[in-house]
């Protein structure tokens, strides 16, 4: 006999993928999501999305497309620098600084 207009939406390992109807079946295949746009650095950049042109707008002491680099004269891109990251302050004996994992402490 005919189905008369039954149908049915269970197929094996689709998961939910095919669409059945009396007249037609529809399979629906995964479309790939878009590139993720570049995301910026939160600690770097003045926001975590970029500008309408794509670019991040980096704080004052810093650099990279993500914002993610520190600028020359400047290291440790840190929450707490509010350009991002700290000034060197070698006196002028040069520019080229990086953060120590030394501290300092009472003793």
């Amino acid at each position: 006999p005919l189905d008369q207009g039954a149908y049915t939406c269970e197929a094996i390992n689709v998961k939910g993928r095919v669409l059945a109807t009396p007249d037609c079946i529809v399979r629906i295949v995964n479309i790939p999501a878009p590139e993720m746009q570049t995301q910026c650095n939160i600690v770097g950049s003045v926001s975590p999305i970029p500008d309408h042109t794509g670019r991040c707008q980096c704080k004052p002491l810093v650099v990279g497309l993500k914002c993610d680099s520190c600028s020359q004269g400047a290291f440790h891109l840190h929450e707490k620098a509010q350009q991002g990251c700290f000034k060197c302050f070698c006196f002028g004996v040069t520019d080229q600084c990086q953060s120590s994992s030394w501290y300092r402490t009472k003793v």
